[in-house]
C-alpha cells in the first residue's frame, strides 16, 4: 500500500460530525477485512466504508470526522480493525417502500408504487425521532394543511417539461416512474440507495430518464445528514425545463407547525430573512425552521457549487413550501423581458447534488456556514510520506 498516514487540516473553521472521502491511490481496494483511521495522537478509531463501484486505481473511502478545530491539523493512520457495527441500514418494506435508518430508527422512507404520480422520500425524521415534513397527504395528522396534494414531503418535479407538467397531480399532468434500483447499501459510515426514474407524458411517453443517490451518515448528535443527487439525460430529443415557479430539482414541505405562517424562520446563507427576502433570490443554501413537537428544529438545503445553474434560486413560501428552482425568472423579477427556460440536449447528463440537515434549533445554532462549506469544499487531506 503505497499511502498509509494522512493529515487533515481545518484551517479557517471549526467542524463537528463532518463526512469525508479519503482517496487511496495506487490500490483498487482494500485487503478484506474491517478498516479504520487511527488518531495518532488520541488512538481514536473511525470506521471506513468503501464506495462500490469501479475507480480505476483508486481506493474510495468514507468516515465521519467527529471533530476538528479552527487551524487544527490531525493525523492518521490507516489500520486494521474490529469489525464495526452497521449504523446506517437500507430495508426494502411491502407495497413499494425503502427505508432508511440510523441505529435502528427510521430517518426517511423513499415511496415508488405506480399509484403515485412520482416517487418521494416521507417523512423526513430529523433528531429526538421529531417528523420535520408533513405528512399530510399520506397520512391524516391533525393540525396539517390540507393544501397542494402534490406537496408530498421531500421529491423531485418540474411544471413545464416540452408541455408536459409534471409537478401538480391535476387532470392531464405527466408523471415519474420508479424504473429499477441500481444499489442499496448498508454499513457503519453510510447506507444509500440509488434509483432509476423515468419522466413520462400525459399520454405515458418516456421522454427523460432521471437517477437518483440518496445517502444517510452515521452522525450522532443534533442534526442528521442525508446527500441526495439527482441527474438528468433525455432519453430521445431535447428536454426543455420551461421558465416556471412550479418546479423544485429538489422541493421539501415543511411541517405545518414550522412554516412561516405559525412563527417559522426562512433564512439564507446571504443572511435574507422571511419568505420576502428569500423567494426568488440565489443562495448556495436555504434553512428553515420553526417549532416541530415541542421544541425548535430546522430543515437546511444546501446546493453543491459545481450544480448547473449555481447559485439557483429558492421557490420558498411562508406556507411551508421549499424548494430549489432556477427556471423561474420571469415569475421571480416580475418580467416579460426575461427568460429562465433551459434545454437539456441528447448525449448531456445535468447533475444536481445537494446536502439536507435535519437539526435542532436555528441554522446559526447548527452551524449551518461551516457544515456548507465542509460540503462545498472539503476539507484538506494530505498524505504522509
Amino acid at each position: 500500500m503505497t499511502q498509509s498516514r494522512f493529515a487533515i487540516t481545518s484551517p479557517t473553521r471549526e467542524l463537528v460530525n463532518t463526512p469525508l472521502t479519503l482517496t487511496i491511490r495506487g490500490l483498487q481496494k482494500l485487503e478484506d477485512g474491517d478498516w479504520a483511521l487511527e488518531n495518532e495522537e488520541t488512538g481514536e478509531l473511525l470506521a471506513l466504508q468503501s464506495e462500490t463501484g469501479w475507480f480505476g486505481s483508486r481506493a474510495i473511502l468514507r468516515f465521519i470526522l467527529p471533530r476538528i478545530g479552527k487551524g487544527q491539523t490531525l493525523t492518521f493512520r490507516l489500520t486494521q480493525a474490529p469489525a464495526f457495527p452497521c449504523r446506517v441500514s437500507t430495508e426494502p418494506l411491502e407495497n413499494h417502500r425503502l427505508r432508511l435508518s440510523l441505529d435502528g430508527q427510521e430517518v426517511t422512507c423513499y415511496h415508488y408504487a405506480d399509484s403515485y404520480a412520482r416517487p418521494f422520500l416521507w417523512p423526513l425524521i430529523g433528531p429526538d425521532g421529531v417528523r420535520l415534513t408533513r405528512d399530510w397527504p399520506m397520512e391524516e395528522r391533525e393540525g396539517d394543511q390540507q393544501d397542494h396534494i402534490h406537496h408530498r414531503s421531500m421529491w423531485s418535479a418540474h411544471g413545464d417539461l416540452n408541455g408536459t407538467d409534471n409537478w401538480t397531480e391535476m387532470e392531464g399532468h405527466g408523471s415519474s416512474r420508479h424504473y429499477a434500483f441500481e444499489e442499496q447499501t448498508s454499513g457503519p459510515v453510510f447506507g444509500r440507495f440509488s434509483a432509476k426514474h423515468e419522466w413520462l407524458t400525459t399520454e405515458g411517453q418516456a421522454y427523460m430518464r432521471a437517477y437518483i443517490d440518496v445517502t444517510l451518515y452515521a452522525i450522532d448528535g443534533d442534526a442528521r445528514v442525508l446527500d441526495y443527487t439527482i441527474c438528468f439525460r433525455p432519453l430521445s430529443g431535447p428536454v426543455r425545463f420551461g421558465d416556471t415557479k412550479e418546479g423544485g430539482i429538489i422541493a421539501v414541505r415543511v411541517a405545518s407547525s414550522m412554516c412561516g405562517q405559525n412563527g417559522g424562520l426562512i433564512e439564507n446563507a446571504y443572511g435574507g430573512l422571511t419568505e420576502r427576502e428569500c423567494w426568488g433570490r440565489p443562495a448556495p443554501w436555504v434553512d428553515y425552521s420553526g417549532t416541530a413537537g415541542s421544541a425548535l428544529y430546522g430543515i437546511t438545503l444546501m446546493e453543491h457549487p459545481e450544480n448547473p445553474q449555481y447559485p439557483t434560486r429558492w421557490h420558498v413560501r411562508d406556507y411551508g413550501l421549499f424548494a430549489a428552482n432556477p427556471f423561474a425568472l420571469h415569475d421571480y423579477l416580475g418580467s416579460d423581458q426575461v427568460d429562465g427556460s433551459a434545454v437539456l440536449e441528447p448525449g448531456i447528463v445535468w447533475k444536481y447534488a445537494y446536502r439536507v440537515v435535519l437539526h435542532r434549533g436555528r441554522a446559526a445554532d447548527a452551524a449551518i456556514r461551516d457544515r456548507f462549506l465542509a460540503f462545498a469544499e472539503g476539507l484538506e487531506i494530505k498524505p504522509i510520506e
